[in-house]
Formats: structure tokens, sequence, C-alpha cells
């Protein structure tokens, strides 16, 4: 059956690519691309807004590996209690947020998405919550005397939601006749500590997961005589260190 012709409509859009400077940024560490199409003969438009990464100093090589985002004011609380890895919630500004001008450096961040980190833009990582359970990390019987560490757990400052701490049992795919109970610890260290285990290991290819083996305090577990004990569970440990 041949199709009848009711009405051709053509339509033509315009596209213009301008850019921007972040307040309080320099535009070779990131700055805004503004794309607006403009469709015609109706005239409608729209526009679309992204934060381009110009980072070039070698200083700051962590940040161009990162996505940088404007984020509202609410989500440095946010990040306070919730890890925003864990959640499609980034209290990310929408488009017409950032055209209405209303911000500044302060809400620039970089999501370092290949180690779950969140950096400012003087490449400093921002403290978020991590949770750990019984894989790589010290909180099972096999490495530490349970009740007692429970205790001290729910008195630590970098521990969160302490109410619902409580010895688990470990999946039966998981266990062993020495390892079949655990803690499920959520943890956020305070902002001067985590920055500093970070300095002792941005230089490492896998910093990253180095990073969260320091919090645990589970490389501690490994080389007494070399690391740190962080999470202070010296006391509650179990086994000699390797």
């Amino acid at each position: 059956m041949k199709l009848s012709s009711i009405e051709i409509t053509r339509h033509t859009t315009f596209t213009e690519i301008a850019s921007y400077i972040i307040p309080g940024v320099d535009k070779s560490l990131a700055y805004l691309q503004v794309t607006t199409s403009t469709v015609e003969p109706s005239g409608k438009t729209s526009a679309v807004v992204e934060v381009i990464n110009a980072v070039k100093d070698k200083s700051l090589k962590v940040l161009k590996e990162c996505r940088p985002a404007l984020v509202r004011d609410s989500f440095f609380e946010f990040i306070k209690t919730n890890n925003p890895f864990w959640t499609y919630e980034y209290h990310e500004m929408s488009d017409e947020e950032i055209l209405e001008g209303n911000i500044s450096e302060k809400n620039l961040v970089w999501f370092y998405s290949y180690g779950h980190m969140l950096f400012d833009s003087n490449a400093v990582p921002y403290t978020l919550p991590r949770r750990f359970d019984y894989i790589g990390s010290p909180f099972s019987n096999e490495h530490c005397n349970l009740p007692k560490l429970l205790e001290y757990l729910k008195g630590h400052p970098w521990v969160l939601n302490k109410e619902d701490l409580k010895i688990e049992d470990i999946p039966y795919y998981h266990c062993s006749d020495d390892k079949d109970k655990y803690i499920s610890v959520p943890i956020r260290p305070d902002q001067e500590t985590y920055a500093k285990i970070y300095e002792l290991e941005k230089t490492d290819k896998f910093f990253s997961c180095r990073i969260p083996e320091h919090i645990s305090s589970y490389r501690y577990l490994f080389n007494r005589g070399k690391h740190n004990d962080w999470l202070g569970i010296a006391p509650f440990l179990m086994n000699a260190a390797v």
C-alpha cells in the first residue's frame, strides 16, 4: 500500500557552544560549557550544561582522572553519613540551577569513580563513609575477639549507626572452621586522619584500595612493625602478625 502524504514539516536546528568561567575556579582547572540548541521554525530553545575537566597540572594528576561536578550545599551534609557512590542521589545541581549563576568554587567537587573517592579542587580527598564486612577486613572471628571488639566499636567516634552493630553469621559459602562470625561496620574517619592516610598512599598505583585497608587497620594486622593501627583494634586481635 502506498502511503499518502498529509504534510511535510522541515526543522532546522542551530547549535551554539559557549564556555564560561566558574567563579573562583581557574579555567585551567575546570570551566562550564553550555550547548544551546534552537529549533526553527518553532524557535524552541534548550540548553545543556557540562563541567569540563581542564586539568593539566601534574601535581593535580588525580583530578585529571575525575569527573568534576557542581553540587548543592546540602551535599556536604549528606556525605557525613552517606557515601555518594552508594546512591544515585548525588545532590548535583541541575542545568537550570547552574545557569542561574549562583555558584562558586565551593560547589565544585571531583568524583574519582575508579576508587569511589571524592576530591576538592586542591586534590584533597573528602572523608566518606565506607562499610566493611568479613572480606578484606579484620572484623571476623578469624582475627578478633568479636564480643570485645563490638563494645569498643560502639564507642568509637569513626563508627556510624552504632545501634545497628551486631555479630552476624558469615554466609556458608565464605565461612570456615575458624571464620564463621563477623561485624558489619560503617566507618567514616575524621578529615585530618583521612588526608594523612591519603598522603601516605597517593603514589601507589592502587592507592584507593590501600586507603580502606589502613582505615580498618587491616594492613596493620599483617605488618604491625610497618603500619599504624589507625582504628585502635590491637587489644582485640587474636592472631599474631605475619
